[in-house]
């Protein structure tokens, strides 16, 4: 569920012609952090990101409503 929520975001990110400098700062991230996320080296276990993400891309917000609930109907653990 994890990588389908990345290539989505990743989809979206090439859908707004957006740089990968430019995405970052939409969400308020270093490039290097924002890399690593879209590598799949660093979880997405934060509110605020995935809130960002919400906001700069709101075609996305069921993804991940769908990501933060789970799939099989169990909550992902999510910090705040």
């Amino acid at each position: 569920m994890l990588m389908e929520l990345l290539d989505r975001i990743k989809t979206a990110q090439e859908v707004h012609g957006w740089s990968d400098g430019e995405f970052a700062q939409q969400l308020g991230l270093s490039q290097s952090v924002l890399s690593r996320i879209k590598r799949g080296l660093r979880p997405l276990d934060n509110v605020r990101f995935l809130r960002a993400v919400a906001q700069a891309m709101p075609e996305l917000r069921w993804h991940i409503a769908e990501y933060v609930i789970g799939g099989n109907g169990e909550h992902a653990e999510i910090r705040h």
